[in-house]
């Protein structure tokens, strides 16, 4: 695979069943290659802005993507057009995220070397990009979001450089829970384990904290840590 405008790669991501990739560079190429034979089977009209962030829908009928320029972008797999076209945010669309169901689509911006103290999310259709709740309650950036479906319950968290961790209910809109730490959130996950429901969240001294009725620390990392499974 190989793309064409000679920039950077910034953001790829596989198809639910792994046969396809969605690429994205810099100078802000997408496509869409199959991942058995290395092919192009897409090229998407580029937006010619960087391109961060890039998913496949769950049901791999779309493609999402978050750009420099703060618009979330739909595209559909059937014939390469736009679905939708949504300015969500000022700048650097850093976070772009389908629900499980793909029936929700997430999306926060976040400047690395500068806070830009947005920390507003925004929940959009996932079949459609229509706006459905702008999220309010972080004071400064949100760096990842979490969607977690458990039988009847919709929820998701999000990690912000406000050194807090919210759970927020998707139905409302409004904060459930919000839980503190000492140094700015960078990364959110659930525990996929049916016994055992864990919100961990890591923050940039290296800390590690797993939240089920108490918070419990891992300690270990001496510096940042940006990414957790």
């Amino acid at each position: 695979m190989r793309t064409t405008d000679n920039s950077a790669l910034l953001s790829a991501a596989f198809s639910r069943d792994g046969q396809q990739i969605v690429a994205a560079t810099g100078g802000g190429y997408l496509a869409v290659w199959n991942a058995i034979t290395g092919e192009k089977a897409l090229e998407l009209a580029s937006p010619k802005v960087p391109i961060w962030a890039v998913q496949f829908s769950p049901d791999g009928k779309s493609v999402l993507s978050g750009s420099d320029d703060g618009h979330m972008r739909l595209w559909s797999l059937q014939n390469g057009r736009l679905i939708a076209d949504q300015p969500s945010h000022a700048s650097n669309l850093r976070i772009a995220r389908f629900s499980p169901d793909g029936s929700l689509i997430a999306t926060a911006m976040w400047t690395p070397d500068a806070p830009s103290w947005d920390g507003t999310v925004k929940l959009w259709d996932g079949q459609t990009g229509r706006l459905r709740h702008t999220l309010k309650g972080h004071k400064q950036d949100v760096r990842d979001i979490e969607f977690v479906f458990k039988g009847k319950e919709k929820y998701f968290f999000t990690a912000s450089s406000d050194r807090t961790v919210r759970k927020w209910d998707l139905r409302t809109g409004k904060t459930l829970e919000v839980l503190r730490l000492d140094e700015a959130a960078t990364t959110v996950k659930f525990s996929r384990d049916p016994d055992l429901h864990l919100a961990v969240a890591t923050d940039r001294s290296g800390l590690v904290t797993y939240w089920t009725t108490f918070p419990s620390k891992a300690t270990g990392h001496t510096e940042a840590v940006n990414d957790s499974t």
